[in-house]
């Protein structure tokens, strides 16, 4: 089988989709699945890590400079290489709706009667479609609703994604394609930090990931005398993050608060292992890669009931889970685990439930069946 992958960004600043994108890559080559990427990038960037995976399992990658637009990630050579291309492959993956390598994607396998499937990496999820409303409702109607009712398959990663595309009508042609995390090595006991209550954020700075609650519910945690210190890692719009900072003094918890700007590799990695707890107060999020991987590095999590694995996170006792938007409940949950012992056998459950539900085998069992499907629906109408 031969795939290609179409993908807006491959930057790791871009969050969650990029590292999927790695995951996916290296399921399909364990797979014995071909894939070649087609992609949109500055001239600029240094090879990223999923361009790295592409080539490592043999793969091809195209990438194309955009233009004009950063947010829809135009870019002139594309459509015309597509246009040459689209027959060489067996099916068309593609990533993150309201994006122009999609649309044209789209448009190019129709044209050449090659099926292809959409990925939203929860772009189409019910909170992703309510901000900034009115410019998508426009091109849903005009386009993406067209390219989502002629796809052969639609994967979501979570329960909860499913159910929000449900509510657009697509439930019976979607299937859930569980992502994976790397499992590093096991050094033993888990450390147990002295000090204050070290509390790590590692994720995009965005309005989605609703940081003014947690920065609330950290005043309320040093109000109960427990004292605790937040690590914010991840960039962002230069407005929210001046926004962010704002807030951070306004509250009086500059002395508490670390802005580490984006992390990756041995940085993030160095971050996971010097922190006590994990905490996403995300007000959606379609699975949550940096819980995932925090899971995987035995860090017993904090998220609200928003976030796709939070199911799994409470049912394997990893974690807490809270209704999103109050700093109350969420301080609540950050005090609960202040305990070393609790944290330690959270800790323990979290690295479990990572090794056996969000690994590289199940991804990789779950994208074979997802693809067979497809191909079994066969192309679009032209």
């Amino acid at each position: 089988m031969k795939i290609l992958h179409v993908m807006p960004y491959v930057e790791a600043r871009y969050g969650g989709p990029p590292l999927a994108l790695e995951q996916i890559v290296r399921a399909s080559a364990n797979a014995g699945i071909h894939c070649d990427l087609a992609t949109v990038c500055a001239q600029d960037v240094k090879t990223t890590e999923v361009e790295r995976a592409f080539e490592t399992a043999g793969g091809r990658v195209c990438r194309f400079t955009g233009a004009w637009s950063q947010s829809w990630f135009f870019a002139p050579k594309l459509s015309a290489w597509l246009e040459r291309c689209v027959k060489q492959y067996d099916l068309l993956h593609l990533h993150v709706p309201f994006t122009y390598p999609l649309m044209a994607a789209a448009r190019h396998a129709r044209i050449a009667g090659t099926p292809y499937v959409i990925m939203p990496h929860g772009v189409l999820d019910p909170w992703s479609l309510s901000y900034k409303p009115l410019k998508k409702r426009i091109y849903y109607a005009l386009f993406e609703k067209n390219h989502l009712d002629n796809c052969a398959g639609i994967n979501a990663t979570s329960t909860l994604e499913q159910t929000g595309l449900a509510t657009l009508g697509y439930a019976r042609n979607t299937s859930i394609t569980t992502l994976c995390v790397d499992t590093p090595p096991s050094n033993g006991p888990i450390a147990q930090h002295g000090g204050p209550l070290k509390l790590l954020f590692l994720s995009r700075l965005h309005p989605v990931k609703d940081l003014p609650t947690l920065l609330t519910a950290l005043q309320i945690v040093n109000r109960d005398r427990v004292c605790a210190v937040l690590e914010l890692a991840g960039s962002g719009d230069v407005r929210h993050v001046e926004r962010i900072e704002a807030m951070i003094d306004a509250l009086g918890l500059r002395p508490c608060v670390t802005l580490r700007g984006f992390l990756d590799g041995a940085a993030k990695r160095a971050a996971f292992a010097a922190a006590d707890l994990f905490v996403l107060p995300s007000l959606h999020e379609n699975f949550g890669m940096a819980v995932a991987e925090a899971l995987a590095a035995s860090l017993p999590v904090v998220v609200t009931d928003q976030v796709g694995i939070a199911p799994e996170i409470v049912a394997a006792q990893a974690g807490v889970a809270v209704p999103a938007g109050r700093p109350d409940l969420l301080a609540g949950a950050i005090l609960s685990l202040q305990d070393p012992s609790i944290r330690k056998a959270r800790g323990q459950a979290a690295r479990k439930l990572a090794e056996q539900q969000f690994s590289i085998h199940q991804l990789t069992d779950d994208l074979q069946k997802f693809y067979a499907r497809a191909l079994d629906r066969g192309a679009p109408a032209a």
